[in-house]
């Protein structure tokens, strides 16, 4: 139970993917919460791993799950039945914890075994000579392992950051290799705000684009917040609404007292040293950890069943809102969990779970498969130009408010506004928070509108342990001569009008 989650199961084979214990969450908790289910108020603004495990039983146990949920039980093969073409059926190949193996029919698959499953390694000259050992983030524990050690990371995302931050408490040096550089962000803004809640807004999705200039120096400001990118080598090549992103609050720190040292792409392994692309050759390095993502891997489908040729050749999906199999016969197969985000990840699961599901019982029906195809190549494109490859990592509220709309529950400004006016404010230029889409729609629930009233207060719930009064803000002038300046600039607007304009 918990999956991934669940660092303390031993019941996965070894090529799954457990998260560490010192793992923090990169999102807030009410950005990061199921939109039916938040996390308890006694949960503090950012999770730990074993915090977020706990929820998902909770969930678990609140739904009344365990009874639909096999354990220790594993699926060989996921295949079409005989009478796919009539039913839409598929056959599925399952083994238990005894070896015993059964064939079972299903009127419609989930799949969501995730995007987490393969390791990707780049291809470097001299990796399969290097002399040192060669890790990958995926097997991540802790960095004790690392003590006395000269370690090179290579990524600039999430894992690159944390493994940098727990190896630089043990090893002798640690360089991090940031490729074409990454923009560094703290979990928190200049106010003490989670910075998700600031960042997903839907006021920057929707504004015009002459703002985009704007939005770029905001997110500068708060990237300066971390650390000075220029003075370190962290910045990006790319625009900044292109680049990498890894929120880290300590890395920074690590930096500048040298436990962490800042280098470009990694050229070559020869070898026990580094050649970086600058000249620069780290030598004596006993472990390169490859934080560089993963790879698609579902052993069980037929990869011919879910995308073309040319689409496994790519390495991209054809698939619907990134759910669906557009070339399958029927939409009795989903896809759900095989995308990141650019943000929060379980609200996307459980979006792309809602959508299936509506589809699974009839209530929704996708479109023609012309449009599907024009959705898919659009999405494709964006990946495309923004990671150079078919990245699946989508923006989180495009692709929630997409998903949304065809289910009905988007919370729309102008059907909230006659309502309340005070929500349709908020869900425009507030955080956009996942509770916002049981507004709306089928499933829509009545606690969802006191859930995004409270959506600061619950934050931080979790850490206002002492009761203070709020701080008195600091003037420069009293207030007395403050009221003075007011009337005497009202004045001055005054005569100039009697003067010019009467």
């Amino acid at each position: 139970m918990g999956g991934m989650w669940n660092a303390d199961d031993n019941s996965f084979s070894t090529s799954s993917p457990k998260t560490y214990p010192s793992l923090v969450s990169n999102t807030s908790k009410m950005m990061t919460c199921f939109s039916d289910f938040l996390f308890s108020e006694e949960t503090p603004a950012y999770m730990t791993q074993k915090m977020i495990y706990n929820y998902l039983v909770r969930y678990v146990d609140h739904f009344k799950l365990r009874n639909y949920i096999q354990c220790k039980t594993e699926i060989q093969e996921v295949s079409k039945a005989r009478d796919y073409d009539e039913t839409g059926n598929w056959e599925l190949a399952i083994e238990d914890s005894d070896g015993k193996r059964r064939v079972e029919i299903f009127n419609a698959v989930m799949i969501c075994t995730g995007s987490l499953r393969k390791p990707r390694y780049p291809d470097i000259e001299g990796m399969r000579s290097f002399q040192g050992k060669i890790e990958h983030a995926m097997g991540f524990r802790t960095g004790e392992v690392y003590k006395g050690k000269n370690v090179v990371v290579i990524g600039n995302s999430f894992s690159a950051g944390d493994i940098s931050c727990a190896a630089a408490g043990y090893a002798n040096q640690v360089h991090i290799s940031v490729g074409q550089g990454c923009t560094l962000i703290t979990r928190f803004d200049e106010n003490g705000f989670p910075l998700d809640m600031q960042m997903l807004k839907r006021e920057y999705l929707y504004s015009p684009t002459w703002t985009i200039p704007f939005f770029k120096k905001q997110v500068m400001k708060w990237s300066s917040l971390a650390i000075n990118h220029d003075v370190v080598g962290m910045h990006s090549n790319r625009d900044i609404l292109f680049s990498a992103v890894m929120t880290n609050d300590e890395i920074g720190l690590k930096i500048m007292t040298g436990k962490v040292k800042v280098v470009g792409r990694v050229l070559k392994m020869v070898k026990r040293s580094v050649h970086i692309d600058d000249g620069t050759v780290v030598d004596d390095v006993d472990v390169v950890v490859f934080a560089t993502g993963y790879e698609r891997h579902l052993p069980f489908l037929d990869n011919s069943l879910v995308d073309s040729a040319q689409a496994i050749k790519d390495q991209r999906n054809d698939w619907y809102k990134l759910i669906f199999p557009v070339h399958l016969r029927h939409p009795t197969l989903a896809m759900v969990g095989m995308v990141t985000a650019e943000g929060p990840n379980l609200p996307i699961f459980e979006m792309q779970s809602r959508f299936a599901a509506r589809v699974f019982c009839g209530k929704l029906k996708l479109p023609e498969k012309c449009d599907m195809l024009k959705d898919i190549d659009k999405w494709n494109s964006d990946f495309k130009l923004k990671f150079s490859f078919y990245k699946h990592q989508v923006p989180f509220i495009r692709y929630m408010d997409e998903v949304s709309a065809e289910l009905g529950v988007k919370p729309d400004f102008w059907k909230l506004i006659w309502r309340d006016p005070r929500l349709a404010y908020l869900c425009t230029f507030g955080p956009a928070s996942p509770v916002q889409y049981r507004l709306l729609g089928p499933h829509s629930n009545a606690e969802a509108v006191n859930h995004c009233y409270a959506i600061y207060k619950n934050t931080f719930s979790g850490v206002r342990h002492r009761r203070v009064p709020p701080r008195k803000p600091i003037t420069l002038l009293p207030t007395h001569i403050q009221i003075l300046i007011a009337a005497v600039f009202v004045g001055v607007l005054y005569c100039i009008w009697l003067t010019y304009f009467l």
